[in-house]
């Protein structure tokens, strides 16, 4: 799945691995139900619970990556369709479209999709991943 489509725990899960979190969905324990936060002590070391974690509805969060991260974020109009948002969200990293391209607009329905859909690409594209599906920054479906 392109990270500019993910949405719901599909996009929690990866910004926690954009965070460098793991899990182990094996361990007869924890079955993969926790986030490990510091993979060097893991499986010791601080945790959260998954079903806790859900960056994708917590503003706050998505606002603390934005601002950690120098994300900026603006609303953009669309042709009007019936049935459709008349506008989308779009983030971008200071650096995109400039010698140090960290992956260019990325769009979302909400300000949160936006963010966090250019936080996970962006990372995602410093450690060599390929897991995006093309780099148009069209609306989001």
């Amino acid at each position: 799945m392109s990270i500019r489509t993910l949405t719901g725990k599909g996009l929690d899960e990866a910004v926690a691995r954009a965070q460098g979190w793991i899990d182990f969905p094996t361990d007869s324990i924890e079955q993969g139900k926790v986030w490990h936060k510091n993979p060097a002590k893991a499986p010791f070391g601080p945790t959260i619970d998954k079903s806790e974690y859900r960056p994708s509805q917590d503003f706050s969060e998505a606002m603390a990556i934005l601002e950690a991260e120098g994300i900026s974020l603006k609303r953009r109009a669309l042709p009007h369709r019936e049935g459709s948002p008349q506008y989308e969200w779009v983030a971008r990293y200071p650096a995109a479209g400039s010698a140090g391209h960290r992956g260019g607009d990325v769009t979302g329905r909400s300000p949160v999709e936006a963010i966090l859909r250019c936080y996970v690409l962006a990372r995602s594209l410093e450690k060599g991943l390929s897991n995006d599906q093309g780099n148009d920054s069209g609306p989001s479906p």
